[in-house]
Parts: structure tokens; sequence; C-alpha cells
């Protein structure tokens, strides 16, 4: 668990928030957070959250997402810190696509 406990050791209160904000408003699917140099993947529908290294090493540990939450919450940071958002929130889709196949941005009018 050293590439984990690395993280935790440079990550940031908002860091921290952004996957507590997540976690509190997802139980399924999963998100990927690119740090500076860790890509953190939190898979709900798993159960697991991953550290991977973001040059290239390919270097990647992965624990059960309740211990890695846990971690999370116990830096005990100010709730103020995160926007209470999640990363589809955040970053809402701008195409859909129907059954047929067609996309399309989703403000444009149509059936």
């Amino acid at each position: 668990m050293q590439l984990i406990e690395a993280f935790w050791a440079e990550s940031t209160p908002h860091q921290r928030r952004l996957l507590l904000d997540e976690a509190a408003g997802r139980d399924s699917g999963s998100v990927t957070f690119e740090f500076d140099v860790v890509d953190v993947t939190l898979d709900f529908s798993q159960g697991t959250a991953t550290v991977a290294d973001a040059l290239g090493d390919e270097a990647a540990e992965t624990e059960p997402l309740a211990t890695f939450l846990e971690r999370a919450a116990s830096f005990a940071d100010d709730p103020s810190i995160g926007d209470g958002l999640t990363e589809m929130q955040r970053r809402p889709p701008r195409f859909a696509a129907s059954a047929d196949g067609e996309v399309r941005p989703l403000d444009a009018e149509g059936p």
C-alpha cells in the first residue's frame, strides 16, 4: 500500500473533500479524478478505490472503497472546502444519443 499511503501524505483538503463529496452523491458507476501525479478511481459498483501512478509507471493499488473513504474522512477537513457536487454535476453531459444512434447536443430542440 505504498502508493495509497503516498497519496494520503501528499493529498490536500480540497482533494479529500472532492472524494468525499463524490461518495455522498453516488452509489453506482465509477469516476476517476486526475490529480498531479496520481489518478484516483472510485468504483461504487465494485466497492473499490484504485490509486494509479499517472506518470506511466503502470503501478496501481486497490483497496475497499469503505476503507479508502474512511481514511479521507479521518483528516476531519472542513466540509465547506468542497463544493458538495458530484463530478457529473460539475461537468454534466452535453450530448445525448437516441436508441437509433443519433447524437445531438442536449440543448438542441428535437424529438
